[in-house]
């Protein structure tokens, strides 16, 4: 509460490029977009869907691939009830398949309130249109075009 959460799936083996990787490369470049913009008032979150795998100390070394600087952006795992629980809430498919887990891609906007913004259903968003959307629902310009 209070920040404005930008949150994603990822898990770290993902080997396909236009995904979990891209999703990750974008929110590296919204870090550093937001961080120059926003002091304190915005988050991002990974969560990985391979807790199996996806220890604390491997999610840690994919972020460092990415960048992360840990104030701003956290990865996070945690039990198969919590990620499918979260995942549902997002309406976000995943399966584990021959080694591989099979997804499709949510990205989701969350605002200081706690309320979605907004959700991007596939990988064709932009950090640019994400940092748009932050900064409407950060100074409220969209609760004043919405009224």
């Amino acid at each position: 509460r209070g920040k404005a959460v930008v949150l994603t799936f990822i898990y770290t083996r993902c080997p396909l490029p236009n995904f979990c990787p891209l999703m990750s490369g974008n929110f590296s470049q919204l870090e550093r977009r937001l961080g120059s913009e926003f002091t304190n008032e915005f988050h991002l979150l990974s969560i990985s869907m391979d807790s199996e795998f996806d220890t604390p100390e491997v999610l840690k070394a994919y972020g460092a691939r990415y960048h992360a600087s840990y104030q701003d952006w956290t990865f996070a795992t945690g039990s198969t009830e919590q990620i499918q629980g979260v995942a549902e809430l997002m309406g976000l498919y995943y399966a584990k398949e021959n080694g591989l887990i099979s997804h499709d891609l949510r990205t989701a906007l969350i605002g200081p309130d706690g309320r979605l913004i907004h959700l991007w259903k596939s990988n064709v968003w932009t950090p640019y249109e994400v940092q748009r959307m932050v900064r409407e629902t950060i100074s409220g310009t969209r609760d004043v075009a919405a009224r």
